[in-house]
């Protein structure tokens, strides 16, 4: 409304001229400026004196002092369109970030014994009971305690699919019911579920600025005090030397003023991160702040860990065998209540091949992360794991288990018997590693704990030549910083375990698969893609280059564009409206292309 105003009166000062054409412009320079001037003053006092509001005052200022006050009025109008065009983009673009926020439930129906009742979401305790009902979104991570439930996580993974999932399975926050209504037992707070964690993530990205945004805010703060130095040059020096014509000098100087303000930059580059920030959220990748999208856009090395990340990380058990002298029902119960005491996929795919055995108490137990678990069950020591932990302490003949998992069992000091496991291929790890190669990536490894034969068997697989096994935590990080070491570009490591934390913190960016409902993952990552498909990680390279090229386009195209202008302003007479269309134009097409540009689509 205020530009409409401001650009009648400008048309009608335009037309009348005189005394009625100074109040006019006048009166367009207050209505439009006083919000330009009152921040900038804010500003002051916060000691950011130097900057674009700076040089449109100081512009505006000088051409009502010198009469000439049509300049003076359109510099405020033009100014302030920009300003507001500025505003509304980012505003639009946090609006759909801020989208995501909308995924966070008002009501939870809370289930009591003297009825349902409607209640703030905050307001439930773990362990209370929910229902939520058919199109509603789920409120609370939680367990599902009735029935079956078809649930859409799009809204999580950006993923439309429906799936169903069984009593007692986790189910999270976000998540939308499309089936019949369901109740779920909650096993976290309301501040402590996924949705929650995805919203924090999103709003903390815009406080992590990358090298670009970083260079531009200092850059900002050293070229604006210049631009107003060299300006001051041209209009109050220059004259002396040109028979004192200050009047075309200080048109010149106020064109020079106008044309450099870095609006352009100041704007353009943080909105085309910002953007796709909100971009990669809405397609289920949670990517913490512009630093990590310039890094995966140089990335070069890509490490991969090797169970939940290539493969499903859901093993089952293929084969079970007890040696003589032992009886298999009776080591099966043995197994069964140590392995009951690990959470550890191994751990659970053992439990549920086992699930109809007898479960007895357990004393001192010990887990040895990556390598197996000891307990004592009966007054009998039994310790369970993979060929590295039991060889250790009691010598065994390892068993050729050609590309499966091995896990041994020793009762008392003596071998009983082994499990062998398989874990499934991610339909999505073959495409993601070819996808890399062809964005160039081709350093590329896998880092395991498990046995040679079943990464080797995976690394074949997916077409990766460079694989470690049997690999401790802090072997994985050894190996991991020998790999960088000789690359000299940005490393990038995927994991989704306690294992692969080491690793990941000291990787240039660390990400987490599967991070749907992990804490260690929202928590220790850089970027969370928060479903199980491999390739998203391809994508994310991709659209990060994407990204850093519409920013270095950007930052070029301002400064060559106002370069040129400026040498048009001191060398031939321009006037200041034109150099001030110019300004707003540059910004208008670099805010445009930041919008535009820095989105995409997976798949």
């Amino acid at each position: 409304l205020k530009i409409f105003i401001g650009a009648i009166m400008i048309v009608l000062a335009l037309i009348f001229g005189g005394i009625y054409s100074n109040v006019l412009c006048i009166l367009t320079a207050i209505l439009c400026g006083y919000e330009i001037i009152y921040s900038y003053v804010k500003n002051v006092f916060k000691g950011e004196v130097f900057n674009e509001n700076a040089l449109m005052i100081l512009a505006s200022v000088v051409a009502f002092i010198i009469g000439e006050h049509f300049e003076g009025g359109l510099i405020i109008l033009l100014f302030f369109t920009g300003e507001t065009f500025e505003q509304m983009a980012t505003y639009n673009t946090e609006k759909k970030i801020a989208g995501i926020a909308k995924l966070r439930a008002d009501v939870a129906h809370h289930v009591t014994k003297t009825g349902v009742f409607d209640v703030s979401p905050d307001k439930v305790n773990v362990g209370d009971i929910i229902e939520v009902r058919q199109g509603e979104e789920i409120p609370i991570d939680g367990i599902l305690i009735a029935g079956t439930a078809e649930i859409d996580a799009k809204n999580i993974t950006g993923e439309s699919e429906i799936k169903t999932l069984k009593f007692g399975e986790k189910i999270y926050s976000g998540s939308i019911c499309v089936g019949s209504p369901i109740l779920i037992r909650t096993t976290r707070l309301f501040k402590d579920s996924t949705v929650e964690k995805i919203i924090e993530t999103v709003e903390k990205a815009k406080e992590n600025k990358g090298k670009a945004q970083r260079f531009i805010t200092s850059f900002a703060k050293i070229y604006t005090p210049i631009v107003g130095i060299i300006a001051l040059f041209i209009g109050g020096i220059v004259p002396l030397f040109d028979s004192l014509n200050f009047n075309k000098w200080i048109f010149k100087a106020l064109s020079f003023l106008v044309v450099s303000c870095p609006c352009a930059l100041v704007i353009s580059v943080p909105l085309a991160y910002f953007v796709g920030v909100g971009s990669f959220a809405q397609n289920g990748i949670l990517i913490k702040g512009g630093e990590f999208i310039e890094k995966l856009s140089s990335a070069n090395l890509v490490v991969f860990d090797k169970t939940g990340t290539l493969t499903e990380g859901s093993p089952y058990v293929y084969e079970y065998k007890v040696n003589s002298g032992f009886d298999k029902e009776t080591l099966a119960n043995y197994v069964v209540s140590v392995e009951n005491k690990s959470n550890h996929p191994i751990s659970k795919a053992i439990c549920a091949y086992f699930n109809l055995k007898k479960v007895v108490e357990v004393k001192d137990v010990v887990v040895k992360t990556g390598l197996g678990i000891s307990g004592l069950v009966d007054n009998k020591q039994i310790h369970i794991g993979n060929y590295n932990f039991i060889n250790e302490s009691f010598p065994i003949e390892k068993i050729n288990d050609e590309n499966k998992t091995c896990i041994y069992v020793v009762v008392d000091g003596k071998f009983a018997g082994y499990l062998l496991l398989k874990d499934k291929m991610k339909d999505s790890s073959k495409v993601a590693v070819q996808n890399l190669k062809k964005l160039g990536v081709n350093n590329l490894a896998i880092l395991s704990g498990d046995n040679d034969s079943s990464v080797k068997d995976v690394a074949n697989s997916v077409g990766i030549e460079t694989f470690s096994a049997n690999l401790l935590p802090q072997q994985k990080l050894y190996k991991f910083n020998a790999l960088k070491d000789n690359i000299k570009s940005n490393s990038v490591y995927v994991g989704d375990g306690v294992n692969d934390l080491p690793v990941m913190v000291c990787s240039d960016v660390g990400i987490a698969m599967g991070g749907l409902g992990s804490d260690l993952a929202t928590q220790n990552a850089d970027v969370v893609i928060m479903d199980d498909d491999v390739n998203k990680i391809p994508f994310s390279i991709k659209f990060s280059k994407k990204i850093r090229n519409v920013v270095r386009f950007n930052v070029i195209f301002s400064l060559f564009t106002k370069f040129l202008v400026m040498v048009l302003g001191l060398t031939l007479t321009v006037p200041i409206y034109l150099a001030m269309f110019a300004d707003v134009g540059v910004m208008t097409l670099a805010v445009l292309n930041s919008i535009l540009s820095c989105k995409s689509k997976y798949k």
